[in-house]
């Protein structure tokens, strides 16, 4: 409990010390603490009912609009130097999924890039075949290993935390993921035809490049999905960084 009284003696820190602001306070400590007990009760640790209770802190965005302050941007919270709390808006958050978007579509470059070269090489099953297929997938394997150093660069400061949003853009980004699924099952039925007609063709012996080419789209899509999921995951608090690793919360 003195590491939920910290934190927000650290939120509040930022505000003029008035009544209407304690009283805020207090308000917000009873329930957290309410949460915390509810936590332990459950049988989780001292630490896992801190980070939980931490993590899905309201924004204090919401905070200032309440005390008539002018809009604050994102900032980062440590709390004992192991878990930090990201206070984000929802234009942020989903400028970080836009972002990590950004990374499955140049996995998904290095995805078509794979399915053309293998498939070239099943489905003529020649020598010539390499001549295609190695540059490409050499080409896709550095395609992958640059974009997972710059994901590595752009993402440090969310590697080990959690996200604080809102109740209500919580509530407007599960919608936004809520559309994103149904797009995703779309994907998914679209990559699983696509194997399994590669894999006709390949055991037939049959040369279909119009096949190919939407195989290789298909799995083109398939990180896209894949990234977006794990961003949309982690913002609503599916995934929670507690006791020094990830943690899915489901």
């Amino acid at each position: 409990m003195d590491t939920i009284k910290t934190y927000l003696d650290n939120v509040f820190a930022a505000f003029p010390q008035t009544d209407k602001v304690q009283t805020i306070k207090r308000d917000i400590f009873a329930g957290m603490e309410e949460k915390y007990l509810t936590l332990r009760q459950q049988g989780s640790s001292e630490n896992e009912a801190v980070g939980i209770v931490i993590a899905n802190f309201g924004s204090i965005d919401e905070i200032a609009q309440e005390l008539g302050e002018t809009e604050k941007t994102p900032q980062l919270t440590a709390v004992n130097n192991s878990v930090t709390v990201i206070a984000m808006s929802l234009h942020d958050a989903r400028r970080y999924v836009s972002q990590s978007r950004g990374v499955g579509y140049a996995c998904g470059i290095a995805f078509f890039m794979f399915t053309i070269g293998f498939c070239v090489a099943l489905i003529s099953q020649t020598a010539d075949s390499l001549g295609v297929m190695m540059p490409l997938i050499i080409g896709g394997m550095v395609i992958l290993i640059i974009t997972a150093y710059r994901a590595t660069k752009d993402f440090e400061a969310y590697q080990t935390a959690n996200i604080s949003l809102d109740p209500v853009d919580h509530m407007a980004l599960a919608e936004d993921k809520s559309r994103f699924n149904g797009q995703a099952v779309i994907i998914g039925v679209g990559v699983i035809i696509a194997v399994l007609s590669c894999m006709v063709l390949a055991l037939e012996g049959y040369t279909n490049i119009p096949l190919v080419i939407v195989s290789g789209f298909a799995f083109f899509r398939l990180p896209i999905v894949l990234t977006s999921k794990i961003a949309y995951d982690y913002l609503l608090g599916k995934w929670i960084y507690k006791s020094g690793r990830w943690v899915y919360m489901g």
